[in-house]
């Protein structure tokens, strides 16, 4: 599998020499705007194929590389989105037309981008096999922010998806497993799952329950939030028999895999297992190896921002006692509407007496929630010691009054390495309403 054979590399060659332009390089910016729901097919030679959901063609956003595999797409939240060319080793970034920024965008990179995913700051991790087998974040521009090296089972860093805390990495590595890596601490986690039914595991998503879809060969598994398979949906059920890409749709109750060497799409019911609909996703090379969906669900922020906005405001003001035994005071307003405007302000101040910090935010860029409204997340950016910009998470758990004794909080900055950790309120109140 993603391998280009002797002839096939020949005629790509040859194609480069010819002195033929590169079709980005005479892109004529007419493209057609993203729409919710659309979906968007990695077809080969360096082309990415944009569908209505019912199958209707209404653009091809060519990156002019020619790569023989187009493999996984992500959109950041303002709905760009980047694509990565396997063969190439490159990415691309498209407009919310589907014309081109930049290319190429990001890199180097050792060998092959394979999938990426975007934080709710708009930073782009990107996972790459057969060379160095890093996991990369930029910045929206392309510039390297950090780079890291989680642990590999047995072809790199395959698949990849941010969770809702912003930090916990999953990943698959073209084994039977599903593995996690924290982003915010450089740190490796345990497996999320081991021992995976058919064996090799490709793309997974996390819904915001916490389960995991994961493209496994001939079927895809649902797991549990522990890990543990609850369904499975054999391609034979549709039609197919290799189950590789595999993304989220926007109405949370539906998810979109393909055949990779097929080249069909698939709209299948998470709950019956039914197929919704089943369309060609038109491949020009020998596999469809890429499949993204605008407005997907994506817990770390990303997915071009048409899902539905979490509408809640989080009043919270207390103390707590941090990991290193020191007393911090915490107060603030968060909120988001149903048009997706986040505000308010947030202050903390650890009262160390070695090293003690004030933050005081300048900006709250998004606010999250899970689906039990219990628990919810804040992010922005701050000034730490009244200077830079920072920035910043901050979880916290309603779990009813009076709050002190019941209620969590936690404070994260990762650019300076602070975590308070998650700590039960010793005193005040946090409401999510």
């Amino acid at each position: 599998m993603k391998r280009m054979t002797l002839t096939l590399t020949l005629v790509l060659a040859a194609l480069c020499v010819s002195g033929v332009q590169p079709a980005w390089a005479t892109h004529d910016a007419t493209g057609v705007p993203f729409a919710t729901g659309d979906v968007f097919a990695g077809a080969g030679t360096g082309k990415n194929n944009h569908f209505s959901p019912t199958g209707t063609l209404k653009h091809v956003l060519d990156t002019g590389t020619g790569s023989l595999e187009d493999t996984g797409m992500c959109f950041d939240p303002s709905g760009n989105l980047y694509t990565t060319q396997f063969q190439a080793s490159s990415m691309t970034k498209f407009n919310t037309s589907g014309n081109i920024l930049t290319n190429p965008w990001g890199g180097p990179f050792s060998t092959h981008p394979e999938t990426c995913v975007a934080d709710n700051l708009g930073n782009v991790y990107t996972g790459e096999v057969d060379g160095a087998n890093q996991l990369r974040k930029f910045d929206t521009s392309g510039t390297l922010l950090a780079t890291f090296s989680p642990a590999t089972e047995d072809r790199g860093i395959d698949w990849i998806d941010l969770s809702a805390d912003k930090c916990t990495m999953l990943y698959t590595s073209e084994g039977s497993s599903i593995k996690r890596f924290d982003v915010c601490t450089n740190t490796q986690l345990s497996d999320f799952a081991t021992g995976l039914p058919t064996g090799r595991c490709f793309a997974l998503r996390i819904r915001s329950n916490g389960e995991v879809l994961v493209a496994c060969l001939d079927q895809i598994n649902r797991l549990s939030p522990s890990g543990s398979v609850i369904q499975t949906y054999p391609a034979s059920t549709h039609g197919d028999f290799l189950f590789f890409a595999m993304n989220l749709d926007p109405d949370n109750t539906t998810f979109w895999t393909a055949g990779y060497s097929s080249g069909m799409i698939h709209r299948i019911d998470i709950s019956t297992g039914a197929q919704v609909t089943s369309f060609s996703g038109m491949k020009y090379g020998p596999s469809l190896a890429g499949l993204a969906v605008f407005g997907e669900p994506q817990q770390g922020g990303g997915g071009g921002g048409g899902g539905t906005p979490c509408t809640i405001k989080i009043t919270n003001g207390g103390w707590i006692v941090t990991d290193d035994v020191d007393r911090a005071g915490f107060g603030g307003i968060a909120k988001e509407t149903s048009t997706g405007v986040d505000s308010g302000s947030e202050e903390y101040q650890d009262h160390g007496p070695a090293d003690p910090m004030n933050v005081h935010s300048l900006q709250i860029t998004d606010v999250t929630c899970d689906n039990t409204g219990t628990q919810a997340s804040i992010f922005g950016t701050a000034t730490v010691d009244g200077t830079g910009s920072h920035p910043f998470q901050i979880d916290v758990q309603d779990n009813g009054e009076p709050g002190k004794g019941v209620d969590h909080y936690r404070m994260r900055i990762p650019d300076i390495g602070y975590d308070s950790g998650d700590h039960i309120l010793r005193g005040g109140n946090v409401q999510i309403h």
